[in-house]
């Protein structure tokens, strides 16, 4: 085989690879779909108060909120979006072809999403690096050095 036909194969071997990518970083996320629910409800909106963008959550609790949440324990100093749990439960991601996003089934959803925006959902680019670095990069590293076509 020529120089020019084997780099031509190893063109081509990481051409199908590539075609795999997105099904091989979906694979990562599913895999690991509880632990980045996390960081989005616990990293960001619980301990932080944050959206995806690194805003803090606002507008921020009225007073009748902040006595509420001071009866139960529950942090006041920022919107932690946690009163039963019942909406930080019901996280998930849903996947599409080469994307995906994060929404709650919990039925006050769209009322939170209104008051709040759509940004409550989603990782910041801190915790999106975290997810790249500890779940894709192994991930397709080992698909890497495993792949055949």
């Amino acid at each position: 085989m020529s120089g020019i036909a084997k780099i031509d194969k190893v063109i081509q071997h990481f051409q199908s690879f590539e075609e795999r990518l997105d099904s091989i970083i979906r694979q990562a996320l599913e895999e690991n779909e509880s632990a980045v629910i996390e960081l989005n409800i616990y990293s960001q909106l619980y301990d932080e108060g944050i959206r995806s963008d690194g805003t803090p959550v606002k507008p921020k609790y009225t007073k009748l909120t902040v006595q509420i949440k001071q009866q139960l324990n529950q942090p006041t100093d920022r919107v932690t979006l946690r009163d039963t749990g019942n909406f930080h439960e019901s996280f998930m991601i849903v996947f599409e072809d080469d994307s995906f996003h994060f929404t709650s089934t919990d039925s006050k959803t769209a009322h939170l999403t209104s008051k709040y925006g759509k940004k409550i959902f989603g990782l910041t680019e801190e915790n999106l690096a975290k997810v790249i670095k500890q779940y894709v990069t192994p991930l397709v590293e080992y698909e890497i050095k495993n792949f055949k076509q």
